[in-house]
């Protein structure tokens, strides 16, 4: 699937949960707490590489961002909030990662086009998504 099918084929997905409405607006269990372990959970990043979230929080604090989707201005808003504090974070000492719902292809092309300086973890499925407890 090129990258044109397959940003079209994400569009026509999200299209088509929002006209669905939302499939889940309670939860039915307790979320995850402060001071619950973290999911640990195996994602492709951007160049298709399997990386394990523990590794990133392994030897230093990390920041998980979870993005909606690649598509929409907030997205490419929050992409350049990130790159100007990326320095920050990481003068800090922390590992920075964006989980997107986008194949690995979408994510590359995501991430060069926003100039995203972190690696971008591809999450099309949402495992992470659940396993964080994001509605």
């Amino acid at each position: 699937m090129s990258i044109v099918e397959e940003q079209q084929a994400a569009e026509q997905e999200w299209l088509d949960a929002w006209h669905r409405g939302p499939e889940r607006v309670r939860w039915d269990r307790v979320p995850l707490q402060v001071g619950d372990a973290a999911p640990d959970i195996r994602l492709p990043d951007h160049t298709g590489e399997m990386v394990r979230l523990s590794s990133l929080w392994a030897e230093s604090p990390a920041l998980v961002l979870f993005w909606r989707h690649f598509g929409c201005s907030c997205g490419y808003d929050r992409a350049a909030r990130l790159t100007a504090e990326y320095s920050q974070y990481t003068d800090a000492g922390a590992s920075v990662v964006v989980i997107g719902q986008g194949g690995a292809v979408r994510s590359a092309e995501y991430r060069a086009r926003t100039g995203i300086p972190c690696p971008v973890l591809s999450d099309p499925d949402r495992v992470a998504y659940q396993a964080y407890d994001l509605l």
